[in-house]
């Protein structure tokens, strides 16, 4: 399955059984731009993407006993995540290949299980804020303007 672009590049994907991306590519002619096995080692949850290209590139992803994702490694560093006693994400830190550690908090709206803002070393980041009926308004992050999460309209494809 595929699609062809008038600038010479096909982009490919392959499925398995379950629907699944197991396979994900770009070629221009024969040579691959971008070339990514997708696994599944639970049947579940996404364990790795290797990179055929640049095996150096390849992403592992590890996940709780409940399903949540845990813990990454990638080019990008190391990312942890961790959550509180009812499952709700409480911080996570991202450490850089050179080693650099950097933590977000996630604060809950009191009585709920909203999250009311995040904090970047302690030094908030971004707020969110909810209509009456739990949809979230459009966010602030620190010293920019206001952004609007949107969802897909019922029917949307996806």
């Amino acid at each position: 399955m595929g699609i062809s672009y008038p600038n010479g590049n096909r982009d490919w994907r392959s499925f398995d059984n379950d629907g699944r991306i197991v396979g994900h590519g770009v070629k221009r002619g024969s040579a691959d731009r971008l070339s990514k096995v997708l696994e599944y080692p639970d049947g579940i949850n996404l364990g790795t993407i290797r990179d055929g290209i640049d095996p150096t590139r390849a992403e592992t992803f590890w996940y709780t006993p409940a399903n949540r994702l845990q813990n990454t490694t990638a080019p990008w560093g190391e990312l942890d995540f961790y959550t509180d006693g009812v499952g709700n994400r409480a911080y996570r830190e991202q450490t850089t290949p050179g080693g650099a550690t950097t933590t977000d908090s996630y604060l809950l709206a009191p009585g709920t299980d909203r999250i009311a803002s995040v904090a970047n070393g302690g030094s908030p980041s971004r707020s969110f804020t909810y209509d009456g009926a739990g949809n979230m308004s459009p966010t602030r992050k620190a010293g920019s303007r206001p952004r609007t999460a949107t969802t897909r309209p019922a029917g949307w494809p996806g």
